[in-house]
C-alpha cells in the first residue's frame, strides 16, 4: 500500500500543475497588447486613429478599437487585466501613478467587427 501512494500523489501533483499551466496559457491567449496596454484579443485596432507621444506632463496614448464585447464586458476585461499591471479603478477610469486611462464606448459607431471603443491614457490633472 505504501508503494502505491507515492506514485498516485506524484501523478496528482503533475496533473494539477498541468491544469494550472493550461489555465495560465489560456488566460494569456485572450489578451493582445498595444505597447504596455492590454487589448482584448478579439479587438481590431484602427491604426489610422492611433496617437502615441510623450508630453512634458507625461505620455499620451489614444486609439480606437472594435470588439464584439459589450461595454460591461470591456470594463470587466480591463478591471481584471489592469489590476495585474498596477492600475486601480478611479478618476472615472483607471489610475496608475500620474496616469489616467479612460475607455469610452463610441455611440453610433459599430460595424461588422462589433462596437467601437476609444481608449486614452493621459497625465492626471
Amino acid at each position: 500500500m505504501r508503494f502505491l501512494r507515492l506514485p498516485i500523489i506524484g501523478h496528482l501533483i503533475a496533473a494539477i500543475a498541468l491544469m494550472i499551466s493550461v489555465s495560465a496559457a489560456r488566460a494569456e491567449s485572450h489578451i493582445g497588447w498595444v505597447g504596455d496596454l492590454p487589448v482584448p484579443a478579439n479587438a481590431l485596432i484602427e491604426t489610422n486613429s492611433a496617437v502615441n507621444f510623450d508630453s512634458p506632463s507625461g505620455r499620451v496614448i489614444q486609439f480606437t478599437f472594435m470588439s464584439d464585447m459589450t461595454a460591461e464586458e470591456v470594463t470587466d476585461f480591463y478591471r481584471m487585466a489592469l489590476a495585474e499591471l498596477g492600475w486601480q479603478a478611479g478618476g472615472g477610469g483607471f489610475v496608475r501613478g500620474d496616469e489616467l486611462m479612460m475607455i469610452t464606448p463610441l455611440r453610433g459607431k459599430s460595424g461588422a467587427s462589433g462596437k467601437a471603443y476609444f481608449l486614452e491614457v493621459k497625465p492626471r490633472d
